[in-house]
């Protein structure tokens, strides 16, 4: 009920940015993957985001993704993810990770930063109105919140989570 395996979807045709891509049912040409090449960074294997990465360096290049709305996959979502503490982790690395990254942009990551400060408070107040309304209302904003508490905490120095289980 909470819809949180849920993933955004777009218009078929749509050119997607680095932010919309991922692994999960993606169609890709041979080519992308010629010898010789990096396909995916070994870097990220215990910390996730090869895929961000991958796609990254693939539009930098000026290669496009294109999303197919009609491509619909399914999957199954083994049992130990049914479980809150599971995704609680999963945004918390997520978000230490993309602190991590700000920091080491400088100024630049900054406005991030602060879009994120400003937000969190936004996530606690909406877990408070929800929580007397059920579990499938309050759990996004609590993920929210994790990952906002990532991402600044790795932001000034303290990375908690850094490495999938």
């Amino acid at each position: 009920k909470g819809n949180i395996f849920d993933r955004r979807r777009f218009a078929t045709g749509t050119q997607l940015s680095v932010r919309n891509t991922r692994t999960g049912n993606v169609l890709l040409k041979r080519y992308l993957f010629a010898e010789g090449t990096e396909w995916f960074d070994p870097n990220f294997g215990r910390t996730g985001g090869e895929d961000v990465d991958f796609f990254g360096r693939h539009l930098a290049k000026g290669r496009k993704f294109i999303w197919c709305d009609e491509a619909v996959a399914y999957e199954m979502i083994l049992s130990e993810r049914w479980q809150i503490k599971f995704h609680l982790k999963k945004y918390l690395r997520i978000g230490t990770l993309n602190g991590e990254r700000l920091r080491k942009k400088g100024v630049k990551g900054i406005m991030a930063v602060v879009k994120t400060l400003v937000t969190a408070p936004v996530w606690f107040i909406g877990m408070l109105l929800f929580f007397p309304f059920g579990k499938h209302l309050w759990v996004r904003p609590v993920l929210k919140l994790s990952y906002s508490a990532g991402c600044i905490l790795a932001y000034c120095g303290f990375s908690l989570i850094r490495e999938r289980d």
